[in-house]
């Protein structure tokens, strides 16, 4: 019993760490490679997510000015006025 009590206590001490680091920036442990690796992609993802963008407000403004309804129209016509 004693033993199960001490296992208890260490998981929640890792418990108790781990939630402490969710949040955190985790760059300073990686090497100088992975943290430009890291910034690539962040680059990367800020350029994907701004194309995607542009190409559904593209999207929103012909099923608008074809007076067809496509379903996401409504929805995402707000988010780019």
């Amino acid at each position: 019993m004693a033993s199960l009590q001490a296992s208890l206590e260490s998981m929640k001490a890792s418990e108790q760490s781990l939630k402490a680091e969710l949040g955190t920036a985790l760059l300073s442990t990686l090497s100088s490679d992975d943290q430009h690796e890291v910034d690539r992609l962040n680059d990367e993802i800020q350029e994907l997510t701004a194309t995607n963008r542009r190409a559904l407000e593209e999207r929103v403004k012909v099923c608008l000015k074809t007076q067809q309804h496509c379903g996401i129209a409504d929805f995402y016509f707000d988010i780019f006025r």
